[in-house]
């Protein structure tokens, strides 16, 4: 189980991540990407994600104050809202249950929104050998 989150051009790391994944027809491993913006002219790589969220095994919740819901591809999970802690602990037990031995996190953004994804996923009981900084 693998659990993403990008803040704006935070996901650039993650597009090679997740391009070579799924290029891997025998990697099941499941994925979910929360990707943080504050209005839908701020997704980057939309085409990329739309295609990315037909896999049976990838799930992209979109994260944002301001963002219309029309402004997002209709395979996209939608929170309009910052992310914050329970939402955190509710997409992660969406992705992996109680498999929290089997899930990894990677985070890539703002100083901020890297040091609170590390708190949660620290607090939710995931090791911190299994939660990695990505750099933009």
């Amino acid at each position: 189980y693998l659990l993403l989150v990008a803040g704006g051009v935070g996901i650039a790391p993650f597009v090679r991540l997740l391009n070579e994944l799924l290029e891997n027809d025998n990697d099941e491993t499941r994925v979910r990407l929360l990707y943080c913006v504050r209005k839908g002219s701020d997704i980057l790589f939309k085409e990329l994600l739309a295609q990315w969220a037909q896999h049976w095994n990838v799930k992209i919740v979109i994260f944002g104050p301001d963002v219309e819901k029309t402004s997002i591809h209709y395979l996209f999970g939608h929170v309009a809202e910052r992310l914050n802690e329970d939402h955190f602990r509710e997409q992660l037990r969406a992705l992996c249950g109680d498999n929290l031995d089997r899930a990894a996190v990677g985070v890539c953004g703002r100083l901020t929104l890297e040091k609170d994804v590390v708190n949660f996923a620290t607090r939710a009981g995931i090791e911190h050998s299994n939660i990695r900084r990505f750099l933009a």
